[in-house]
Formats: C-alpha cells, sequence, structure tokens
C-alpha cells in the first residue's frame, strides 16, 4: 500500500554490502522497492528485520545506529 508517492528504494538497483537506500517516486512492480518484514506484523528489534525482497539474505542497518536524517 502507498502512503503518497514515495517508497524506500535500493539505490542502483545493487545487491552489495553497503548500498544505500533512497526516497524515491514509487513505481509499481518496480523490484528495487519491494521488501518483506521477517516476523510478527510490528518489527521487534534486534530479532526481526526488513530485508529486500529479491535478496532476503541482506539486512537493512543504520549506520553507526544513527535514526535520524
Amino acid at each position: 500500500m502507498f502512503q503518497g508517492d514515495k517508497c524506500i528504494a535500493i539505490k542502483d538497483d545493487t545487491n552489495t554490502n553497503g548500498v544505500q537506500l533512497q526516497t524515491w517516486t514509487c513505481v509499481d512492480g518496480a523490484v528495487n522497492q519491494q521488501f518483506l518484514h521477517q516476523g510478527w506484523s510490528i518489527v521487534t528489534l534486534p530479532t526481526e528485520f526488513i530485508s529486500w525482497y529479491l535478496h532476503p539474505g541482506l539486512c537493512n542497518d543504520l549506520t553507526g545506529g544513527i535514526n535520524t536524517l
């Protein structure tokens, strides 16, 4: 479900460690904007995570644990 017209996307569709996430215009069916939630309906850190649909073995991380923009 879209909230507005912006989505989180994997930058350049790259599946390497350290690739950045970006905010991008939502594109229906864009594989770089599809994610999985492993766990319950609400993310409970640190035992649950959100991963990229195409590469579920890769996890998202906050650099240095910083959670602000």
